[in-house]
């Protein structure tokens, strides 16, 4: 059978809207068929995308035990909104319930952007404290799922990763990040938001408090290298140059493999990572002291009482 060399060639009658909905998964499978090879379409047991975890905004794909999560959203960048949290539910029921997976990877499909946030509009949306409060718990809970499952999870990220992107690779088992390539903060302070997603709690354990407090109260962000020194990142991967593609994609594409790599060793045993902040107590005081030497007294009380209570939790569990 001779199939032709452009799916858009092929001709379709007038559809419905869920046969558009079919044909755009058509499109889809025919252009991985196409850009797979055929040594690659010979072992479908290595890579295989389920029609069920096709998503508008997110994407999942099985490779070589890891399930590789994408998020594409149409437009520009990735933002967090009610229909991408539906999604993502339902990728991460896949990646609980399927034998086949592993470990599990979240990924940009977009080289300049991880996740850049919430949608403000769904913030702006909520009228009472009641709405906003459960609008942080659903964004909580799935959180919550991703970090105590029982298959590692690995976030990859290159491009801004910012308030609740940063939180979602804060609820992951391992974060690699791109060299000169990504930033990552939490700029909603500067919104007059506070981080509702579960920063506020897993931040602090990575960077420890005098740093968790400097990021969540300036809105600053941080380069890969600097987040790598501080704990936030595990792991730093180099941006490639120029070749057959786009150095911005070629990059994106190595990341992946880093990741996977990564992913398969944590699930092996083999790659273990190191958790807690890199500089000892009296280093994290000493910077402490430092922050708040210019601040009132009700805020140097506060962050002291803050970092007082962690030290004596961990002397005394």
């Amino acid at each position: 059978m001779k199939l032709p060399e452009d799916y858009s060639s092929l001709s379709w009658p007038q559809q419905s809207a869920s046969g558009r909905r079919q044909r755009r998964f058509e499109e889809r499978r025919w252009q991985a068929f196409v850009l797979s090879g055929p040594s690659s379409r010979q072992s479908s047991r290595l890579l295989s995308t389920t029609r069920a975890a096709m998503g508008v905004h997110a994407n999942l794909k099985i490779n070589d035990g890891v399930g590789v999560v994408t998020f594409d959203s149409p437009g520009k960048v990735n933002v967090l909104n009610q229909p991408v949290m539906e999604e993502i539910v339902k990728i991460v029921d896949e990646i609980e319930t399927n034998s086949d997976i592993q470990a599990a990877v979240l990924i940009s499909g977009k080289p300049g952007c991880f996740i850049a946030g919430a949608d403000i509009t769904m913030i702006e949306s909520c009228k009472t404290a009641e709405e906003a409060q459960a609008l942080s718990k659903s964004c909580q809970d799935i959180l919550f799922r991703i970090e105590k499952s029982k298959k590692p999870v690995v976030a990859a990220i290159m491009g801004s990763c910012l308030g609740g992107g940063l939180e979602v690779a804060l609820s992951c088992h391992y974060r690699l990040a791109v060299k000169d390539k990504a930033g990552l903060g939490l700029p909603e302070v500067m919104l007059g938001v506070l981080p509702g997603g579960g920063g506020t709690q897993r931040l602090h354990k990575l960077v420890g408090v005098p740093g968790a407090l400097d990021m969540s109260l300036t809105g600053k962000t941080v380069k890969a290298d600097k987040a790598k020194k501080m704990g936030l990142v595990d792991g730093l991967v180099n941006p490639l140059g120029p070749g057959l593609q786009q150095p911005d994609l070629r990059t994106l594409a190595y990341l992946e493999e880093v990741a996977i790599k990564t992913a398969k060793d944590l699930a092996s045993g083999d790659l273990k990572a190191k958790r807690g902040p890199r500089t000892s107590w009296k280093r994290q005081w000493e910077r402490l002291c430092s922050m708040t030497s210019s601040r009132t007294r009700y805020s140097r009380r506060l962050v002291v009482r803050s970092l007082s209570r962690q030290m004596d939790s961990t002397q005394h569990p």
